[in-house]
Formats: C-alpha cells, structure tokens, sequence
C-alpha cells in the first residue's frame, strides 16, 4: 500500500516538474518570436505573463507534491473525472484552434496568422499537459486498462481485417485509377454534402452523454419516446429552418416572388400538376419516379400549391428518417449509436440547405426530389431485415419487406437491385439452422415487390403497350447513350407508330449490342464509377480546402467538397474510422453487422452499370456509410473516455445490444397474409388511382372568338398555367441551358402549360406582367418553336379578375 502511494506521489511531482519546464521554454518561445517593431506588444507581454505564471504555479505544485500536506489518497471520483475530461479537452481543443485560424490566415487576413504564431506555443503547453495527465492517469489504473482492452480483442482483429480489406481496395484504385479519374462518359460527380466538424463534436457528446444517461432511466418503451423525441426535434429543426433558395428551388421572380421547383423536381411537378387537372399522370406517358409523383399529387391535394406549403407536408413524413436511423443504430449497435446517427443525418439536411445557393447536384427534404424519400424507405427496409435475421418473424413480416422495397423501386429503379445482396449477406447466418425460412422469407420479399409494381405494371401496359416500369428517356435511353460513347448520336429517336414499350426494348437491345462489342470500355468505365461512389462514399466527412470565414466553420459558404480538395491524412483517418465501425459491427453482429455496406456496394453497382457516381446519388443509401462512422467515432470516445472511474466499468461499451442467436418463439398464423398483401397491391394502386379521382378541367377543345382566334400556323390552347418567371434580356437560371430558361438577350415570361395539350410556353415582354397568378386559368396562342410554344397572346382569369398579355415584337 505504501509503495503505491509513493509511486503516485512520484508520478505527480514528475509531471508537475514536467509542466514546470515546458512552461519556461514556452516563456522563452514567445521571447524568441520574431517582431516587426523590435520590440514586445502588449499582447505579446500579456501572453509571456501567463507563460510565466504557470511556470510558477507548475513549480508551486512541484514544490506542494513533496511535502506531508500533499494528499496520498485519491480524490472523489468526481474530480478525478472532470480533471480526466478537461485534459482530454486541454489536448484537443489548442490545436484544433491553432489549424483553424492557421486556415483563415491563408485566405482571410493575416491577422488569424499572426494569432496563429503568438498562440501556438501556449497551444502546445496546453496539449502537452493534457495528454501527460491523461497517460498518467491510464498507467495509475493500468490493471484496469489492460483488462477493458483485452476484452475489445475481437473488435481490434475485425478492425484489422477490414482495414487491410481497405487498404488491397485502394492499392486497386491506385494502380488502375477506378475511381479517381473523372471521365466523360457520364456522370462522374463530387462527395455529397458532408457533416460538418461542429456537428461531428456534437454527434460524439450525444452518443457519449446518451452512453452514460440512458441506460439510467427508468423509462418503459425508452426505444418509443426517443423515436418520438427524435422526430419531433427534426421537425421542428427542418420547419423552423427557412428555404434558402438555389438552382432546384429557384429564387423568387417576377411577376409572383415565390420559390418554384426546377430541374428534375420541375418533371415531377409537370406530372403532378397534370393529375390535378384531370389528365393524368400526362397519359399516356410513363413518368419518371412514379411513386414520388403520385405523392406529389396527393400532397397538392391536401396542401395546395404554395411551394412552402407543399415542403411543409413532406418534412412531415421525412422528418422519420432520422428517426428511423436511430431504431436502425439501435438495432445494430446501441441508443447511443442511433443517437449519434439520428442526429448527424438532421444536421446534414440542414447544411444541405445553407449550401444550396452555390452547391451542384445536392437532394434534400425542402426540394421535389426523389433522394430522401428513397432513403427513409431503404432505411426502414434494412431495420425490418436486421430483426428478420436477428428473430424468426411471420410470414407476413418479408412481404411486407417486399412492398417497402417495391415502393423503393418505383421512386428510384435501383432499389430492386438490392433483394440480390440482402440474399447474399443473410446466407451465411440462416442458411444453417433456417434455411426453410430464408428461403422461403425471399420468395415472400419477392412477392411483395411484385404485388407492389403490379398495378403501376398493369397502368403501363395499357399506356404503352408492354411492361415499362419507368421512363425510358431516364433508364433506358440514357444506359444506351451512355454505353455508346458517342452519346446516342446514332440512335434514332422515338419513331411514328412506335409504342414506348417497344422503344424501350429497342434502347435496352441497343445497349446490350454496345456491352457485346466493346466489353472491356464499359464496364472498365462502371467500374471506375463503382470505385468512385466508393471513394465519394467516404468523404461524407469533411476535407476542406479553405475557410473564407469563421462563419464557414458554422455553416458553408462554398462548395469545398467539390473543389477536389484532398488531405491524405484526413483521407486515411477516415478510413481508419470506417474500418474500425465496421471492425464493431462485425465483431458484434457478425454477418449482420455487414448488411447495411452490403445494401450499400450493391446500390452503388447499379447506379455504376449507368456510368453514374458521387453527388445526390449517393444520398439514398450513403447513411450506412455515416453509420459506420458513427461507430468507429463512438469506440474512439469510449477508448478514450476510458480513465474515467465509474461504478459500472462497462457503461461506455455501447457496441452489442444482444444475443446474435436467432430466437424462436411463437409465429402468429399464415393468415395476416392477405390483408398484407391486400395493403400493398393498395399502396401500388395508389398510383393509377391518382389519375382517375381528378375530373377533367379544361375541354379537350377550345373554340376560337375574337382576340384569341389563332392565325394561320397558329395553336390556341386553354389550361393552367404553372410556375411563371419572368426574365429580363440577358438574364436566365444560372448554369441551366434549357428552352426558355437558360440566359437569352429576350425578355420574356416563361410557364408551363398544364392541360389537354401540356407543354412549355414562351412569351416575350419588354416587362414583368403586373398580374399572372401560380394556376392562373389561361388561354394561349401561339406557334410551335422546338419543343416550346412560342406565344403570341396570353389571356389570364383566377378569382373574377383577367388580363390579356401580347408579345413584344
């Protein structure tokens, strides 16, 4: 007993005498800093001051640590910890200031340099003294120390093996340059929008605080309220978070300043808009991401046509996924875990948000995008499938799981693609002691998507003839123009008479001639795309190239992400990072841990066989790789919290939630079947039905009087107009070459035509219509100019009030 007192007296006063010399050579650092005027500032000598003063003070306690007044026994466990937390603190914290204003030195003021100089040598007294007390107060607890990692073992291995899995894939890249050189042969793109660092620091507390608070409470369905706590603080988050308009939700214009969609969010709407006048889904059309258009309809419906209204309604039902995530971490690692996930997903919709105005090709919840909505089902997809390996479940339970993949599949095709490595991962833990049921489990998966396509299947062929699941300008014509590499110049468009089904076969037999005749180019170019989705995959975490400003470090103020900046250390730790969740994931859960990486890698290979990678594509599926982060990040901070005394030395382990053994128990009757399946063939029928419940509006003919007669040559149509913008001359959507939208020296009123004849419209006006409503009832005339009618004469009518607009000539 006495030698152990004596040793920690001993180590003590060596740190003590430790800090008491690195004090002094800070002291002789900031003597030794250069200065322009040659002599000290007063700054310069406030910070000597405080070097000299913790040179005392260090010696003080130097000094006090020999003496018969210094403690032999330790402190309460209270002290102790929050000296532990404020070293952890005094390590990190100092450098981390340092880099950032080194960072705004370079492209800010120098002003942040010169701070930068006169800090960093009290930065390093800081760090130093924090990691020296924190190392001694591991080796003052070592028998303990030793044992919690000896019990992390198999975590340690697993990390291993994935992290030379890691390091054979990028010696891969680096040898053959899948993945890290851009081509043109489609659509090579950037990381998505990142977490920012705050929001990485916040996720590590939350999952630490929830690490140690949680497993206190005396909550019954604890799992339930946090799902509820968890949506409701993203919803309120993302509602009270406005709108920040950019090249998808377009700034407000003239004549109405209202935000509209643009791009692909534009298509959507178009069909939607058509549905709400009474002419489908613009039949006989096949329109792309028909699930989400079908939602759009019936968000219309019940919301109106106010943008904000419209995004109001789906944050209401988007504002699931993160909690959805936190019952997925949970289910896979720990409360911690989810929280930890839950959050970083909410933030980074927020940050999507701020970055929209300069970011390229980013999809969040305030846009009319198909990405999230895919992601929130995914998400719910790989929840239900985890329980359904970890536990028997009822037959209607992988039907169900079916439907939730067709509904998957009709935003965004590719999500069928991932019934092939759910079977693969959940081979290897069923096929020994359920194979009946795993197998049996597919069949009903396939089942249910099945049931769920049905009646948009059945809609198609009687629309075009065979079965068409999406629109061939999006799926099969791009596929074709893509592995043609000359970008389709020698496919002939859709032919008079030709049906869309049979178009479409000629596109997919035209691709398929392509793979035929030059093999080695197209999937040499997948695989490059593969390789990148990979690599943008893990950038999910911040690498930046600059800060223009301390706010940057709040919100961004440009697109660093996809300036191709680069950080091999940062890049390396980042995979250490993944490694290490999927290391816990495995050692935890075995093959399970491994089914949300291998619904990723089986997404991205799809989306890679169209030559596609990185940006809003990942969005969908790219929350897995933010789960293993969290994990690798969430064994970081018990590792490190681990000098922490406690009297349950196990409350930071948050990586295993339970038995891996499949539970057998008892399996309610085959009965729940058809009501099952009576729900999804309803939730596919949704669809059809979102074009018949709307009456018909406008006539398919319109007769002609006075004004509106139409000239030789000349088109009179009668409908909606929908999302009107006026541009002055010269002026168009930023980085947009389309009809009507991109810059041209006209002015003009751009809107499109919802109705029995639907189609763009282009007016031209020296100036911006005093009065022209969002769904203003209208009749136009005009001729055809490409794919757009150029109008001569617009008449407008809503509420009683109308007015009647001639082009400019």
């Amino acid at each position: 007993m006495e030698t152990a007192i004596l040793t920690r007296i001993n180590r003590t006063s060596t740190l003590f005498a430790l800090w008491t010399i690195q004090a002094v050579f800070t002291f002789a650092w900031l003597a030794l800093l250069p200065s322009s005027s040659g002599s000290f500032s007063a700054a310069r000598l406030g910070l000597m001051g405080f070097a000299g003063a913790l040179a005392l003070a260090s010696a003080a306690l130097w000094k006090q640590s020999h003496t018969a007044n210094w403690p032999a026994q330790p402190g309460p466990d209270w002290l102790h910890n929050l000296a532990y937390l404020l070293a952890l603190l005094a390590c990190l914290l100092p450098p981390s200031l340092i880099l950032v204003l080194r960072a705004l030195g370079q492209t800010t003021s120098f002003t942040y340099s010169a701070y930068a100089t006169r800090l960093t040598p009290l930065a390093a007294w800081f760090s130093l003294a924090g990691l020296e007390w924190g190392l001694a107060t591991l080796l003052a607890q070592k028998n303990t120390l030793l044992k919690q990692l000896a019990a992390q073992r198999a975590l340690f291995r697993a990390s291993l093996l994935m992290l030379l899995l890691a390091a054979g894939l990028a010696t891969l890249m680096i040898i053959t340059r899948w993945g890290l050189t851009p081509t043109r042969d489609g659509s090579f793109g950037a990381p998505p929008t990142p977490v920012l660092e705050w929001q990485l620091a916040l996720a590590i507390l939350a999952g630490a605080l929830g690490a140690f608070l949680l497993p206190r409470l005396p909550l019954k369905r604890l799992d339930l309220v946090l799902f509820l706590l968890i949506y409701l603080g993203t919803l309120t988050l993302w509602l009270t978070d406005p709108l920040i308009p950019g090249f998808f939700a377009t700034p407000p214009r003239a004549p109405n300043y209202e935000p509209y969609p643009f791009s692909d969010g534009l298509i959507y709407a178009q069909y939607a808009q058509s549905a709400l006048v009474g002419e489908g889904l613009r039949w006989p059309d096949i329109p792309t991401r028909p699930m989400y258009v079908s939602l759009l309809v019936w968000m219309h419906a019940l919301a109106g046509q106010s943008y904000t209204g419209i995004i109001t309604l789906q944050t209401l039902w988007l504002a699931c996924f993160p909690a959805v995530l936190y019952l997925l971490g949970r289910e896979l690692g720990s409360r911690p875990l989810g929280l930890m996930l839950a959050l970083l997903a909410a933030l980074r919709d927020m940050t999507t948000n701020h970055a929209a105005p300069f970011a390229l090709n980013y999809s969040y919840s305030k846009l009319y995008f198909s990405e999230t909505p895919t992601a929130l089902l995914l998400a719910l997809f790989t929840l239900l499938a985890l329980r359904w390996i970890k536990a028997r479940k009822p037959a209607w339970y992988p039907l169900m799981m079916g439907g939730l993949l067709g509904a998957a599949t009709l935003i965004r095709l590719q999500s069928a693609v991932l019934l092939a490595p759910l079977a693969l991962v959940t081979i290897f833990p069923l096929w020994k002691m359920r194979r009946g049921e795993w197998l049996r489990g597919l069949a009903l998966m396939t089942l249910g998507l099945v049931l769920m396509l049905t009646p948009w299947l059945a809609r198609n062929y009687r629309a075009a003839g065979g079965l068409v699941v999406d629109n061939p300008i999006s799926q099969s014509m791009v596929l074709a123009w893509r592995w043609s590499g000359n970008e389709g110049r020698d496919l002939p468009p859709q032919q008079p008479g030709e049906s869309t089904a049979q178009f479409t076969s000629r596109l997919t037999s035209a691709a398929l001639g392509y793979l035929r005749r030059e093999p080695g180019r197209i999937l040499g170019g997948a695989a490059n795309h593969f390789f990148n989705n990979l690599r943008t995959s893990l950038l999910i975490l911040p690498i930046r190239d600059e800060l223009s400003g301390p706010g940057e470090l709040i919100w961004p103020e440009h697109a660093f992400w996809q300036t191709g900046a680069h950080s091999l250390p940062l890049t390396v730790f980042y995979l250490l990072l993944f490694c290490l969740g999927l290391g816990a994931a495995w050692s935890s859960l075995g093959w399970a841990g491994l089914l949300p990486l291998g619904l990723s890698l089986g997404y991205h290979a799809w989306t890679a066989l169209f030559l596609s990678s990185g940006d809003r594509f990942l969005i969908p599926i790219d929350w897995s790789w933010m789960l293993y982060d969290a994990w690798g990040l969430l064994v970081l901070a018990r590792l490190a919290l681990i000098g922490l005394r406690a009297d349950d030395p196990e409350w930071m382990v948050a990586i295993h939630n339970g038995e891996n053994a499949a539970s057998v128990g008892k399996i309610p009757a085959w009965g729940q079947i058809p009501l099952t399946a009576a729900l999804i063939l309803l939730g596919g029928a949704s669809l059809p039905l979102s074009e018949i419940v709307f009456p018909k509006i406008f006539p398919a003919q319109v007769s002609a009087t006075g004004a509106l007669s139409p000239q030789t040559g000349e088109l009179l149509l009668h409908g909606r107009a929908i999302y009107p913008r006026y541009y002055e001359a010269g002026d168009g959507e930023p980085g947009s070459a389309k009809q009507g939208y991109g810059a041209s020296p006209e002015a003009r009123l751009v809107f499109w035509l919802s109705g029995p004849r639907a189609g763009l419209v282009i007016l031209p006006l020296e100036a911006a219509p005093g009065f022209f409503p969002h769904t203003a009832e209208v009749w136009v005339v005009g001729g055809m100019e490409g794919e757009a009618l150029r109008a001569r004469l617009v008449q407008v009518s809503l509420d009683g009030k109308l007015a009647q607009y001639e082009a400019t000539r």
